[in-house]
């Protein structure tokens, strides 16, 4: 029945259903869904203006006592995908058969099909209604008996409105919530729940259906704090051979933001138009690059990007999530590699999409976007950005991370490059001034080494000098130096900072393991180093691709030796072995998706291709069903064992493979 919605041009997968599954995620214009196994919302989300992020789930809110217990973080995050009491939505009874598809790398679906008749569903976002965005969950069913029949359908589930935690494993200080208060209410049109706690309702509108969802206007509950339960069957009679579409849509609306276009859409959706959305889908892929074997997991992690994680944040910015749902919330350094799979794709967009321009023009609108927010919404209070941000750019955790400071430097020169946007350049002017010169203020007095507080894992440095941010710093500086070429802004020497990076790794971060030169992962620049190495130390095993070192000289050999050794019991804390092992970290003792999107760079740059095939096939196994990676994965088992959402092991790992299949 999907392709019958569709049309005969979009490419279908079927996905795999083994109960304790990632649900399916869709979204655009910053609203988002996760839909389970049996088609029913895990969670639908949209940003807010003074909270950053509200969800629609079942899930209670994240207790405020339990901030820093990081086993109860752990295993909240586990709920949206471990429970079996958090759906709501609307799916058919007595399904005998439901199988699980995204269309086009984007639009999750399901058909299902009963003793009499047939039903599938697409879930999609309306971006073109008045009023708020909308998901639509657009269902057509048929009647595939000789006989009228009374399909049954179950619609509502479990209901709370409240803000997304932001819980983190390495607490950098809570954002309490506030106390909730939750009220339901439903009338002839829909569903609606109240959260005056935060400022927000949401409504679940019916349209095609038989009979009303109450006959009367009636309240449900008030000002409760716990989640609350609704459930109403629904019939819709099918005579012999009749097909029936029917619609389901979800919304949310910001009750604080009164100059935007903050209300409820009440207009019926249109299959056509539906049909003509997705066949419009500026993610189409190319027949030829369909056939690519691993294209999906590239394809899936582009959309994912696009459509769950750039949040619209008026009037011209762009907030780029780290997830979605567990953690929705903006570092610098994970956006920054998600930004380059979206370069990626706009450098490689002749290749693989059928309609290059439209996609190219969505991909500088969301990295154009993602700058301005950067530079001109992200707070920056002690004139430095901080670990991480709300989408609204409140700074959450006010912690210096040296790399940090430079991912947003690099990104503005890498649009430059692409673009020539002088328009762009000048509006960050004055913050990219102000964050060169703020460079130095962490300099050491006596050498070209430069103070971080924690490593890009979140964790604190025991001695202050990081060496992968010292890498990352001086491909900063050079990036910094070439755009400086143009502006003139800086009066500053830039260059002569880049070799000053490059030369104190060299005098300070070298050492010694098995006998061979290697580099040391912290130094306090008189002699005292720490040797480790760690999954989110990404710009180490980029050093040759980036130019700091080159084949055949004594620091190619360092850094093979260096990267010899983090794939080694020796690299305590951050190795661990078992049948799907692997190059983790201290922040989560398990091996990580990111430590093998690094084995993978390192056998590439070293034209190891059957090694390279090993990692894949193991990330293959280890990697979620939709094409998209956690943060870690048990060493035994290959299961998830942390954070099932997580964009920037999905952006490093499908870079990865398109580099080594170019």
């Amino acid at each position: 029945m999907i392709r019958d919605m569709i049309g005969a041009s979009a490419a279908i997968r079927q996905i795999p259903s083994h109960g304790q599954d990632k649900p399916l995620d869709t979204g655009g214009a910053g609203i988002t869904a996760s839909i389970g196994n049996d088609g029913k919302l895990r969670s639908f989300n949209d940003k807010h203006s003074v909270h950053g992020y509200v969800t629609l789930t079942g899930i209670e809110p994240f207790p405020n006592s339990e901030w820093y217990h990081s086993d109860y973080v752990r295993s909240y995050r586990t709920l949206l995908v471990e429970s079996d009491v958090t759906g709501f939505g609307c799916v058919p009874e007595q399904a005998e058969d439901t199988r699980l598809f995204l269309i086009d790398h984007r639009y999750p679906a399901w058909e299902s099909a009963g003793g009499s008749w047939e039903a599938a569903a697409i879930y999609l976002v309306d971006e073109s209604a008045t009023g708020s965005p909308r998901l639509v969950q657009w269902v057509r069913c048929r009647n595939t008996s000789g006989e009228p029949i009374d399909m049954r359908w179950n619609f509502g589930g479990r209901f709370s409105l409240h803000r997304c935690s932001y819980g983190q494993l390495t607490e950098g200080g809570p954002i309490p919530l506030p106390e909730t208060k939750l009220g339901l209410s439903a009338d002839q049109r829909g569903l609606y729940i109240q959260s005056p706690s935060y400022a927000a309702e949401a409504a679940i509108l019916l349209f095609g259906w038989d009979h009303a969802l109450e006959e009367e206007p009636r309240s449900i509950s008030k000002n409760t704090d716990k989640p609350v339960d609704y459930s109403k069957p629904l019939t819709v009679r099918l005579m012999p051979g009749e097909t029936r579409d029917l619609f389901v849509t979800y919304q949310i609306r910001d009750l604080n933001d009164t100059a935007g276009a903050n209300s409820f859409h009440y207009g019926a959706p249109n299959a056509d138009d539906l049909t003509a959305a997705i066949g419009s889908n500026d993610l189409k892929l190319l027949p030829s690059a369909e056939a690519l074997p691993g294209i999906h997991i590239w394809a899936r992690n582009v959309d994912y990007i696009l459509s769950c994680c750039a949040v619209p944040v008026r009037p011209d910015y762009c907030c780029i999530l780290t997830d979605h749902q567990l953690l929705p919330l903006s570092w610098n350094r994970d956006s920054f590699y998600m930004m380059m799979l979206l370069v990626q794709a706009y450098e490689q967009a002749e290749h693989l999409f059928r309609n290059p321009e439209k996609i190219r023009r969505r991909i500088l609108h969301v990295l154009r976007g993602h700058l301005l927010w950067m530079f001109e919404r992200a707070d920056c209070p002690e004139q430095y950005w901080g670990r991480a941000y709300l989408t609204n750019g409140y700074c959450k955790d006010l912690i210096y991370q040296l790399d940090q400071q430079c991912y947003p430097l690099w990104e503005l020169a890498v649009y430059y490059q692409l673009t020539e946007d002088r328009a762009v350049l000048e509006r960050c002017k004055d913050r990219f001034v102000q964050a060169v010169q703020g460079l130095f203020h962490v300099k050491d007095p006596d050498h070209w080494l430069f103070r971080t507080a924690e490593t890009p894992a979140d964790d604190k440095v025991e001695l202050p000098y990081h060496l992968s941010s010292h890498i990352l710093l001086w491909k900063t500086l050079q990036a910094v130096e070439q755009l400086n070429q143009t502006t003139g802004w800086l009066q500053e020497d830039i260059g002569a900072w880049a070799e000053g990076a490059k030369q104190a790794v060299a005098e300070h971060f070298s050492g010694s393991w098995k006998g061979s030169p290697v580099w040391a992962y912290l130094t306090d620049g008189r002699g005292r180093h720490s040797y480790y190495h760690d999954a989110n130390d990404l710009p180490t095993v980029l050093a040759p691709e980036w130019g700091f070192v080159e084949p055949g000289t004594q620091a190619w050999e360092q850094w093979n030796a260096t990267m010899a050794f983090a794939f080694t019991e020796e690299n305590k804390g951050g190795f661990y072995p078992g049948p799907f092992g692997g190059l983790g970290s201290v922040h989560t003792p398990h091996p990580w998706p990111l430590g093998d999107a690094q084995e993978l760079a390192w056998h590439r740059l070293n034209g190891r291709p059957e090694d390279w095939a090993r990692v894949w096939s193991k990330l293959q196994a280890t990697g979620q069903r939709d094409g998209l990676f956690s943060e870690a994965v048990d060493e035994q088992t290959g299961r998830v064992r942390s954070r099932y959402w997580f964009s920037w092991p999905g952006a490093a790992i499908a870079m990865e493979w398109l580099k080594h299949s170019r």
